[in-house]
């Protein structure tokens, strides 16, 4: 039997899929509510939110997105990382990423303070950013046209209507490309 290249992205898929079909079998508002990352962090002191909203999603069409963003970036970092590191990236890196969200939309959002923060995609444009700062680091034009998909991946919805969290995509690249600055430095000192 052949080994699967990618175990812990395949996982992360499944629990995703677990998450949204028992939320959306369950039915309950309360519970996605109370998963998501909103004012009940600091409210009711939820301090599992950053990293349970990572795996809730807001509809199919938001988790089919993230999935097969997931699938694709999430196959080629766990390969370049290795299993261990990649789930380590993966969760400090998405709960970074959800908590700097968080206070992005405590800030700014400063009348409109119940906003429920759910999905991957700021975890996923974290490995996207340390993908293009690591691998694609010497060449430049490469690294602004992976920021470009971040960018278009991140308006166009809004020009379509869809509300999405845009400045998650952001601060999860910018955690990818620090990380991946911070550990090609550590590397090549050691190297």
């Amino acid at each position: 039997m052949a080994k699967l290249s990618s175990p812990a992205t395949f996982a992360l898929i499944l629990l995703n899929l677990a998450a949204f079909f028992s939320l959306t079998f369950l039915h309950s508002r309360e519970l996605w509510l109370a998963l998501g990352l909103n004012i009940y962090f600091l409210e009711k002191l939820y301090l599992f939110q950053p990293i349970t909203s990572i795996f809730m999603h807001a509809g199919a069409g938001h988790l089919l997105m993230n999935m097969l963003f997931l699938y694709q970036v999430g196959m080629m970092s766990e390969l370049y990382l290795g299993t261990k590191k990649f789930i380590i990236f993966y969760i400090v890196g998405g709960v970074l990423t959800q908590i700097l969200s968080f206070i992005y939309i405590y800030f700014a959002f400063e009348n409109e303070k119940f906003i429920n923060l759910v999905g991957a995609s700021g975890a996923l444009c974290m490995l996207f950013g340390m993908l293009a700062t690591s691998v694609l680091y010497s060449d430049k034009k490469a690294w602004f046209g992976y920021f470009a998909i971040v960018v278009a991946m991140s308006f166009l919805p809004l020009l379509m209507g869809i509300n999405i969290a845009w400045y998650a995509h952001f601060i999860g690249w910018t955690v990818g490309c620090l990380y991946a600055k911070f550990y090609l430095k550590r590397a090549d000192e050691i190297l």
